[in-house]
């Protein structure tokens, strides 16, 4: 009689496992066969990546600080005050200072710059506005160079280096740097920090700024931009 009973939940269990394992080569298959290929689809992986990307990808800036991050849908009901914000959707990172009608609407300088090196005392950093290495550019019409760019700038591609070469905090900027650059045409200039290089189609041009930049409060040397938004105010 036990024996019977020991057959019979033995042979219950053997069919039970043949089940699940039908079970799963069905599932497999079926995987195999319509979902895995749409998800390794080139536009399958192209809405993924977009989807992602546009998560964050709207960054609000105040004294060269992350202080807001938010996607395209969401941008126009941000009430927070902020300097500027950057569209970073796209490699070409499009800096605004007022909100556009439409994000979509900006020009691609043609402007090239050889060389430009960031001076504080005898020290000095090579940057690059336009890097394709590191899938960015600021060379837009409109986008502006100055004091409040420059340190959400650094503390966003620089911060590392920046620290390393001068050792002082990223917010010092506003107390005095020359920004030496060598353009397409061999041409040679220098800016300060009283002073802005905004992009245009062809060419740039150079703005002096309004007295109107105080001094940022002396700290540590500042942690990255990706970080601005976990420290406490200064």
């Amino acid at each position: 009689m036990y024996a019977f009973i020991i057959d019979w939940f033995v042979t219950i269990g053997y069919q039970f496992v043949r089940l699940f394992s039908y079970a799963e080569i069905f599932v497999t298959r079926v995987y195999n066969h319509t979902i895995l290929p749409v998800k390794e689809s080139a536009i399958f992986k192209s809405i993924t990546a977009a989807v992602v990307e546009e998560k964050n990808s709207f960054l609000f800036v105040k004294d060269g600080k992350i202080i807001f991050e938010s996607n395209r849908e969401y941008a126009r009901l941000v009430i927070e005050e902020y300097d500027f914000f950057v569209d970073t959707t796209l490699p070409q990172h499009v800096v605004h200072r007022s909100m556009p009608k439409n994000f979509d609407d900006y020009i691609v300088s043609t402007t090239e710059f050889v060389l430009t090196e960031l001076h504080i005392g005898e020290k000095k950093l090579q940057i690059k506005f336009v890097n394709k290495l590191a899938g960015y550019t600021y060379a837009i019409v409109n986008n502006v160079i100055d004091v409040q760019f420059l340190m959400y700038f650094i503390r966003k591609h620089y911060h590392d280096p920046f620290c390393a070469c001068f050792n002082i905090p990223v917010s010092k900027l506003a107390e005095g740097y020359n920004l030496s650059i060598i353009d397409g045409n061999v041409n040679m200039l220098t800016i300060n920090e009283k002073q802005a290089l905004r992009y245009s189609r062809d060419s740039y041009k150079i703005e002096t700024l309004d007295e109107q930049n105080s001094n940022q409060p002396e700290t540590i040397c500042d942690s990255p931009v990706e970080s601005d938004l976990d420290l406490p105010e200064d």
